[in-house]
C-alpha cells in the first residue's frame, strides 16, 4: 500500500523534480495556488489541468522517469482534494500520451530511451534465439530512429 503523504511533502517532492531551482519555486507557488483555488472553488479541475501541465510537469525532465513520478505525485496530490480531480488529471495525460506516441513521440520518455530500450529486447531476443522477432524489432528501431523528433 502507498504510503499516504501530506500535501505538503508531495508538493516538496514534485517540485524537487523540477530541476533547477527556479523551476522548484515556480513549480511550488503554482502547485500551492492550484490547490488552494480548486478548494475554494475558485478554478475547476477542467480549467487548472493544462496550466498545471505546462507550468509545472512539463518542466520535469523525462530522464529516468522523473517527469512519470511527478504525474504520479501529482495525481496523489490531487486525490486529496477529490477522486474527479485525480482522475482528470490521469485521464488528460493518458488522452494526451496516446496522441503523441500516434506521432511517434512520448511526453513522458526521451525518444533515446525508447531506442535503448527496444534495443535491448531486440538483444535478449537474440540470446534466446529468436532472430526473427528480433530482426523484427531492429527494423522497427531503424526505423523510429530514422523519424524526426
Amino acid at each position: 500500500m502507498l504510503e499516504e503523504k501530506s500535501e505538503r511533502e508531495l508538493i516538496k517532492e514534485i517540485s524537487d523534480l523540477a530541476g533547477a531551482k527556479l523551476d522548484q519555486v515556480t513549480a511550488e507557488i503554482y502547485l500551492s495556488g492550484v490547490l488552494e483555488s480548486l478548494k475554494t472553488g475558485s478554478q475547476d479541475i477542467e480549467a487548472a489541468v493544462p496550466f498545471l501541465r505546462g507550468a509545472v510537469l512539463q518542466r520535469v525532465t523525462r530522464d529516468e522517469g522523473k517527469r512519470k513520478k511527478a504525474v504520479e505525485l501529482t495525481i496523489q496530490l490531487l486525490g486529496q482534494i477529490g477522486e474527479h480531480e485525480a482522475n482528470y488529471l490521469s485521464s488528460y495525460l493518458s488522452d494526451m500520451e496516446t496522441e503523441f506516441q500516434e506521432e511517434g513521440r512520448s511526453w513522458f520518455e526521451k525518444k533515446t530511451q525508447l531506442i535503448a530500450d527496444l534495443t535491448n529486447l531486440s538483444n535478449s531476443l537474440d540470446k534466446k534465439s529468436l532472430v526473427k522477432e528480433a530482426d523484427e524489432v531492429d527494423s522497427f528501431v531503424k526505423e523510429f530512429a530514422a523519424q524526426d523528433d
